[in-house]
């Protein structure tokens, strides 16, 4: 049975609290920061104002004081009359305001000194902003939630075949190509968001993917990017040294933007190249390389010449996995380029710690979270996975292929640097709606794995987290008897809603996916949503912007009554709060990601009926918007010991479809109906998406 811990905690950051109160409103008695440093005294500050804890000249002092004998990211809290924070840097200081700006706000107890660093290095989190627009204001509420998980490193995935979101003057007019029709972002857009993550302990990493992942700058001007010859129209001709300087300068651009960052991602994953041999600018680096030249061999070449320009710029390289195993890799390669492993087929992450390469953590299993292009799918394992992951362990969601070794476990190895979250293909909704459980959950395996506690216990903890965030950046109400849980956004019908603003606030909101601006302000606080739409708030005091952008995605449904509707469902397998188990039971099969995520296969699903009762048909509704078959066996029972098999479709090929599959059988009583997912053919295998089981 999922616990009511897990049923409720979506709700506490997507659902209204009611709070009135205004940002930054009191809930201890005030604080006042001290420090010598107007920089340290800003990162205290904002913690506070962050958690809803109140400023002024008279509260109670919190005083910022340089240690030099603390590591970057240490931290070390004194309580007293006047509390002290120790670090010996802007980031720990962050990290220490931001530790005690929440106990401050949810009244912990703090009775003696708090001494803390983290296990791991490099904790970061991949925001893909180049399949789908994410606003700025998005940008802010993940970095909000970096801070909260401690997570150092925020990357923006900034180029890939659908959209350009960097303003390069190298690339000037690609941004035209977007297929959002959106522009890049504005250089001051870019430098207002370091400045924000700034003060938050979270820095920037920009990444320009190449050569792959490139289409539209292929379509700008093909005569000059295209690979002649070969039918790749997505990978850049990086042979070609006319590209090449082309590419070095908007790397020069990306370190002007991104000052800070001690770090460029280069991109460097699957770049496609077929045919190259045949293009004249390979001809000549094949000559130019030397005996044994191949399309391979300047691909690295290529990559190596990227990085050095990186390291010129006194910034350290790094690159997905994309290129295999060999001794010239080795040699060309500068040796201070980190490598990401993510899934390895290009080069096994279990060899590039072995052959000497830096390397990053970013395996499928926990660390990948796809909300899939175009469609409406999720690949991401449990929450309660990714809060017990180890570290150390590289995990690959589909096991198939040699390369992909299902959980290898790193050595204990300065080489390997940190993990890396990554979010792919997402709408920024869903990327506020599911990404800041996996941040703090990972933040907190990654900052001291010693400290964690059980589960049940970090649920508890988020969810007084979220009370208290949800009060502070959401500081108004919204209401619709239609609606009964905003954290599904399931309405039948029509759903009309009310905004109800705190004191002193205005409302703007938008019906389109588009984040509210001060210009949408004026707006009825009542409206009626007829269709599937995704509504945004915000609040605004005296046309400023206050707090984040309350994204509600809303879906209209339709609502199928069977015998389990309702019923309580125990999963045999690790749970998460927006992929619960009772998604299987709640009369839903329409809404295309209101579905209960299974993984690792097999998982079984006991679903208890409030009642005995007399079966003779079920219908399984697995995720239908691929049209691949699902696999699986049921079973009835009458006291949940002895079990009937009723269906084996162990051997399904047909398709999922919205109608579901329907199975039929001679009628006999039962009060449990146990499920039995099996590797199907939707991607990935081992992972199991089911909107609903009927029982008729």
């Amino acid at each position: 049975m999922v616990s009511t811990a897990i049923r409720l905690l979506p709700m506490l950051f997507l659902l209204s609290a009611g709070c009135a109160a205004k940002p930054g409103s009191a809930v201890g008695d005030g604080y006042r920061v001290v420090s010598e440093s107007a920089v340290h005294r800003s990162i205290g500050e904002t913690a506070l104002t962050d958690w809803g804890l109140k400023l002024g000249s008279s509260g109670r002092e919190i005083r910022m004081v340089v240690n030099p004998k603390l590591r970057v990211e240490e931290y070390r809290i004194v309580p007293g009359d006047s509390i002290r924070i120790e670090a010996s840097e802007a980031t720990g200081f962050a990290w220490g305001a931001r530790d005690l700006s929440e106990r401050l706000a949810t009244k912990a107890l703090m009775k003696r000194e708090v001494l803390a660093a983290p296990k791991t290095d490099f904790r970061a989190l991949m925001v893909d902003v180049a399949r789908r627009f994410h606003s700025v204001e998005t940008l802010k509420s993940l970095i909000r939630w970096c801070n909260v998980g401690r997570i150092r490193y925020l990357q923006i995935h900034l180029t890939d075949d659908q959209n350009w979101m960097f303003p390069s003057e190298a690339l000037a007019g690609i941004e035209k190509l977007n297929t959002t029709g959106k522009s890049t972002y504005s250089r001051s857009d870019l430098m207002e968001l370091q400045a924000f993550a700034r003060k938050r302990g979270v820095t920037i990493i920009p990444e320009i993917d190449m050569p792959g992942h490139s289409q539209l700058a292929v379509k700008m001007d093909r005569e000059k990017f295209k690979i002649q010859g070969s039918a790749s129209t997505r990978c850049l001709n990086f042979a070609s040294p006319e590209v090449r300087k082309t590419l070095l300068a908007v790397i020069e651009e990306v370190a002007a933007v991104f000052p800070e960052s001690p770090f460029i991602h280069l991109g460097g994953d699957e770049a496609s190249y077929s045919d190259a041999g045949s293009d004249p600018q390979f001809q000549e680096a094949f000559r130019r390389l030397g005996p044994g030249a191949n399309p391979d061999l300047v691909f690295l070449d290529f990559l190596s010449e990227m990085a050095e320009k990186v390291v010129q710029l006194k910034k350290t390289p790094i690159v997905w996995e994309g290129f295999s195993a060999s001794d010239r890799a080795k040699k060309m390669l500068p040796k201070e380029t980190i490598v990401v492993a993510w899934e390895g087929p290009y080069y096994p992450a279990k060899k590039l710690i072995a052959d000497g390469y830096p390397t990053i953590n970013a395996g499928w299993d926990p660390y990948y979270v796809v909300n899939h292009y175009p469609y409406e799918m999720f690949t991401t394992v449990p929450l309660e996975r990714v809060f017990k992951h180890n570290p150390r362990r590289f995990g690959v969601v589909d096991w198939a292929g040699a390369a992909r070794d299902p959980a290898f476990e790193y050595p204990d190895s300065p080489l390997l640097v940190g993990s890396m979250m990554c979010w792919w293909e997402g709408y920024e909704w869903n990327a506020v709606r599911v990404l800041p459980s996996r941040i703090v959950a990972m933040g907190e395996r990654l900052w001291n794995p010693s400290d964690s506690t059980e589960y049940s216990a970090f649920l508890k903890r988020y969810e007084k987290i979220c009370a208290v965030r949800e009060k502070v950046l959401h500081p108004f109400t919204v209401k619709s008897a239609q609606v009964r849980d905003f954290a599904k956004g399931e309405f039948s019908g029509s759903a009309e809603i009310e905004l109800v603003p705190g004191p002193g606030l205005s409302l703007a909101y938008r019906t389109d996916g588009e984040a509210p601006k001060a210009k949408d302000l004026g707006k009825p606080g009542r409206f009626t949503v007829s269709e599937s739409s995704v509504v945004s708030v915000r609040a605004f005091r005296d046309g400023e912007p206050v707090g984040d952008v309350r994204w509600m995605p809303l879906h209209r449904v339709t609502v199928v009554p069977h015998l389990a509707l309702g019923a309580k469902v125990a999963c045999s397998g690790e749970t998460d709060p927006d992929f619960a188990p009772s998604r299987v039971v709640d009369g839903v099969s329409d809404q295309t990601s209101g579905f209960w995520i299974g993984y690792p296969v097999p998982q079984t699903l006991t679903i208890e009926m409030k009642r005995v009762e007399a079966v003779s048909r079920i219908e399984v509704v697995a995720f239908w918007a691929t049209g691949a078959a699902s696999k699986y066996r049921i079973s009835l029972s009458l006291d949940g010991k002895i079990w009937e098999r009723v269906v084996d479709a162990a051997g399904q090929s047909a398709g999922s479809t919205k109608l579901g599959y329907r199975h039929e059988f001679a009628s006999r009583k039962a009060k449990f109906v146990r499920f039995e997912t099996l590797q199907g053919d939707v991607f990935p295998p081992p992972m199991t998406r089911v909107n609903e089981i009927r029982v008729f």
